[in-house]
């Protein structure tokens, strides 16, 4: 004990260099191990199958560090904040360091659409369902004008990390609403990045209206709390206010909360804040056609339950979203009304659609099927056990657990194509991270300070591990080589306009261009149960002037893991193909096979 109190004044004397130390250590060594990581190595587990062991030494080494300027006797929140961004570059930003190609083809999709806002200066809302909420793809279009890019494709591979760079200011303010606790705040914040493996802070409407949500969010509790809790909407309830009333665990939890407001305003100032939360609602409004859902929702809970000064606030967002969706989504919805309330109540069917649907494939997927499972019902668990001890020191967090609570009421809506547990998970994310950071840090005495940091420090080994292992488990398909990028090029250059353009998945990294131009078409159920014969027919049905069919490697890894379609599979269907004589072959490169298929009187059939 004497040594320790020797040197730790010594240690205090330079406290931001010694505490940026092992951070940019790690991240040396994060660097200098990126170049071994072998892409051909990603197996059906992803990403962590290739990893190289000083990778992982580096970023176990931040996790250490971390945990030990969090057990300091002077926290320093620069030190803190450093940790966490190193931890954003190391952990969002390895696929653009590693990576050939931005991921994911829901990603060149979205570039496409910003292309054509850029290209016509217009949208199209009978075109596809998304510009029907045109908003981000406006923004981007003049955002990559302004920057003088040619397209948005040079955004895409950086924005995970941009996008969760945002998210930092607002999480910290809304951490620091109900905790003067630096340590708690920020080890909040660590859990939230290290739980954060759902993957929607790619270049989507979503991603960037998560921000939205969480500054709207950090707005409201920070400087329109209700300080002293008045008669409540819900007492209006008949036999609510008496109950309520007779019991005295309600009344704590209905009381004000105990808590820090953010900076003082001026009457002119709070104005000012409630009109950038309308504007930031309306951008929400028309760039996403679930996130105004969680917004709404999570406001009106706040309001019922007096948490919120702006009772009025959530019946002007429902005239704003009521609004836009009466006027401006019609031609859509006309069409799609089961988007809007096609599983309203199925809980059977929207569990087997985000739970049971995806508990198939190959053994490696299924390992990271059940690991997202896994570590979700870990996150859920640890955020329940924190606010059990929250609750033991005297806490009644109840606007932090009504916002956690509400994105489960969207479950019994809708199942969003199979990922609205996902979203739900996101969105609740920010609180459920604040709770399990109050398991390990909620008042503890300096004595306990050691070993809560020990505890910490082992439980983000774990999410470390289980976000690598979930975050990029699907790495052997999100991957795309440059080799299917200039594929895809050569295919645009070819094809003529009007042409079929068809594949045997979604998953390659086409319209990006010219969307309008050409028509698409995918072939999985075809090339699953009736191979070169079925995807032949489908093409000929459809009687284009010209088809052309594009097979890449990200293809043939979707098949192999969601359907256990093998590598010999996929080879002997491209052989199928060509050996039909229905196909003139016009590229033809390790990564990739574009077909054009030959009319009926060029020895293409009869």
């Amino acid at each position: 004990m004497q040594t320790e109190m020797r040197t730790w004044p010594r240690m205090e004397a330079a406290p931001w260099q010694l505490g940026a130390l092992f951070p940019a250590l790690a991240l040396m060594l994060w660097l200098v191990s990126v170049p071994a990581i072998n892409l051909r190595r990603i197996t059906d587990i992803g990403l962590i199958a290739a990893l190289p062991p000083l990778s992982l030494a580096a970023l176990a080494l931040l996790v250490v560090s971390f945990c030990l300027a969090l057990g300091r006797d002077q926290v320093r929140a620069p030190v803190l904040a450093l940790h966490v961004i190193v931890l954003i570059f190391m952990l969002y930003g390895v696929t653009a360091l590693i990576e050939e190609a931005p991921r994911y083809p829901v990603a060149w999709l979205h570039a496409g659409f910003t292309e054509y806002v850029m290209r016509t200066g217009q949208t199209a809302p009978m075109l596809d369902a998304r510009f029907n909420w045109p908003g981000f793809f406006s923004l981007t279009a003049f955002a990559t004008q302004v920057s003088g890019l040619e397209s948005a494709l040079a955004l895409m591979s950086w924005t995970p990390v941009f996008l969760n760079l945002l998210y930092l200011g607002p999480l910290l303010a809304i951490f620091s609403v109900v905790s003067e606790d630096v340590r708690l705040r920020w080890l909040g914040v660590w859990f939230f990045y290290l739980a954060n493996h759902v993957g929607q802070d790619y270049f989507s409407p979503q991603g960037l209206n998560y921000f939205f949500y969480l500054v709207i969010l950090a707005i409201l509790l920070g400087w329109f709390r209700a300080k002293i809790v008045g008669e409540s909407l819900l007492w209006r309830v008949p036999g609510l206010r008496a109950l309520v009333r007779r019991s005295r665990l309600a009344r704590e939890w209905l009381a004000a909360e105990a808590g820090r407001w953010l900076p003082s305003s001026t009457p002119v100032q709070r104005v000012g804040l409630l009109l950038i939360a309308l504007l930031l609602f309306v951008a929400v409004t028309v760039s996403h056609p679930l996130t105004p859902f969680f917004v709404l929702l999570a406001v009106t809970l706040l309001a019922l339950f007096d948490r919120i000064t702006l009772r009025g606030l959530p019946l002007i967002m429902g005239v704003v979203l009521a609004a836009w969706i009466a006027y401006m989504t019609t031609a859509f919805l006309s069409g799609h009304p089961e988007m809007v309330i096609g599983a309203f109540g199925q809980i059977g069917r929207i569990v087997d659609r985000n739970v049971t649907e995806r508990l198939s494939g190959s053994p490696g997927h299924l390992l990271v099927t059940y690991g997202r499972l896994g570590l979700t019902l870990a996150v859920w668990g640890m955020a329940a056990l924190g606010l059990l001890r929250r609750m033991r020191a005297g806490h009644r967090d109840l606007s932090l657990l009504l916002l956690a609570a509400a994105p489960f009421a969207l479950l019994a809506l809708q199942s969003y194509g199979g990922e609205m547990l996902l979203r739900v998970y996101l969105f609740a994310l920010p609180l459920v991270a604040f709770f399990g950071a109050a398991l390990f840090w909620s008042g503890a005495a300096d004595r306990q300070r050691g070993r809560m940091a020990v505890m910490a420090g082992l439980v983000s080994l774990g999410l470390l591990a289980g976000f690598l292992l979930v975050r990029y488990g699907n790495e052997k398909m999100d991957y795309i080589s440059a080799d299917e990028f200039e594929a895809v090029a050569t295919l645009y250059e070819t094809a003529e306009p009007g042409a079929l353009l068809a594949a045997s998945s979604y998953n390659l990294p086409w319209k990006y261009r010219d969307y309008e131009r050409f028509s698409y078409l995918t072939l999985k159920d075809e090339a699953l149960l009736g191979g070169a014969d079925a995807m032949i027919g489908a093409l000929r049905q459809r009687q284009k002037p010209a088809s052309y069919l594009i097979l890449t490697r990200s293809q043939g890894a979707y098949l192999e893991l969601f359907y256990n379609f093998s590598p010999a599979d996929w080879q002997h269907l491209q052989d199928s193909l060509i050996d039909s004589g229905q196909f003139a072959v016009i590229h033809d490169s390790p990564d990739a096979l574009i077909l054009a298929l030959k009319p009926v009187n060029d020895g293409g059939g009869e």
